[in-house]
């Protein structure tokens, strides 16, 4: 796909663009991360940066300054299936082409099985849920199949992340035989690492499958350095995802155990008898750092502020009824600060689409890069929201 522009500039080493000399007029402005230099915006590889609204010129002499743009990764292309496999008789498994939204595949009409003879009954969907957190791959529990029968998926306003959706998509499958295959661990997240984490974070298990939650209670626990059990309450988001929040402290060591042969899935097919460990490390209070200021001239209260480091992962907090933020724990590195007005409250920036038009939250970026120190408080004073 391409947009034909009525005018081009390029970014400076800083980011920095400028268009002189344009007429009285409404102007859409757009950034493209021209990787193939093709002066065009070339989906899926390249990114998007749209604005928060036109640029209005009421006459030949007005000037717009500070606008804000911010690329990432867009598609036009609506959602399909790729893969569409029966592990079991009362189990679909759906592999996308692209990333999904949460709320378009948990709607209770987003799916249907159909049988391909007419005889056989339709497949009762009792749960719908994502494999994984990039929700590429989704799961149906399903009653009423029956084993090396033919049946098609048919999904139904499925919309990527994207904002592109399929008003119907289909594949044809196979029912699987009996249930008798064992759950797996398909991903925990955070990853297990040396590199200490700031305490307080939660540990997000993933499933192959739903589980029997009642014996999960008593195969998870977390001891710390001295090997004394700390509290670790488990909430459930889906049948397979399971969210430990454990009770930890700076500067120590802990070690998640998982008696896997304790785990059993809905069926009661237990999980192969094995024990698997995890090693998590917290960062001490005196190696973190504090960064704070004021957001000002803000046209809402529900800003979010993102400090993001040159490694590691982006941190966001919201802002107090005076437009105060501050980041309490973070590891001695470069930030960037950067604020956004979350129209939509779903706690992310949203860049807009580009099929149909629809225009980016406003953002605005601190002109300077800050070094955040151990046991230092650094205060960058006002971001003007309107500038």
């Amino acid at each position: 796909m391409y947009l034909i522009p009525d005018y081009i500039t390029q970014t400076d080493s800083l980011g920095g663009f400028s268009f002189e000399f344009l007429g009285k007029g409404r102007y859409l402005v757009i950034g493209v991360d021209d990787k193939n230099k093709n002066q065009f915006w070339t989906p899926p590889s390249e990114k998007i940066a749209l604005p928060p609204e036109l640029i209005v010129l009421a006459d030949d002499s007005a000037v717009v300054d500070g606008l804000i743009l911010a690329a990432t990764e867009q598609d036009t292309a609506r959602p399909i299936f790729v893969k569409v496999v029966s592990p079991c008789v009362n189990a679909v498994n759906i592999e996308f082409s692209h990333k999904i939204t949460e709320s378009s595949i948990l709607r209770a009409d987003a799916f249907m099985v159909v049988p391909m003879e007419e005889s056989l009954g339709r497949g009762a969907i009792v749960r719908v849920y994502p494999l994984d957190r990039n929700l590429k791959t989704v799961r149906i529990d399903c009653d009423g199949m029956i084993a090396g029968k033919k049946y098609k998926l048919i999904g139904r306003g499925i919309e990527s992340v994207f904002g592109q959706s399929s008003d119907s998509i289909s594949q044809i499958f196979t029912a699987g035989g009996s249930d008798t295959i064992p759950p797996v661990i398909a991903e925990v997240y955070p990853e297990q690492s040396e590199k200490p984490r700031v305490a307080g974070f939660d540990i997000t298990m993933y499933f192959t499958e739903s589980i029997n939650q009642e014996s999960v209670v008593n195969a998870i626990s977390i001891k710390d350095s001295l090997g004394s059990a700390i509290k670790a309450a488990q909430n459930w988001k889906y049948p397979n995802q399971l969210i430990v929040k454990p009770a930890m402290k700076d500067a120590e060591v802990y070690i998640m155990s998982i008696d896997c042969g304790k785990i059993v899935d809905m069926q009661g097919n237990p999980m192969r008898d094995s024990v698997v460990t995890y090693r998590y490390m917290t960062a001490s209070s005196d190696t973190l750092g504090q960064i704070s200021g004021r957001i000002i001239n803000r046209p809402a209260d529900n800003i979010v502020v993102m400090a993001y480091p040159k490694k590691g992962d982006t941190v966001s907090v919201g802002i107090g009824p005076d437009g105060f933020f501050r980041f309490d724990k973070l590891y001695p590195s470069t930030y960037h600060i950067s604020a956004y007005w979350d129209k939509n409250l779903n706690n992310r920036f949203d860049n807009g689409g580009v099929k149909p038009l629809t225009f980016s939250e406003p953002i605005v970026v601190y002109s300077d890069t800050i070094e955040a120190r151990p046991r230092w408080e650094i205060d960058i004073g006002q971001i003007d929201f309107n500038r």
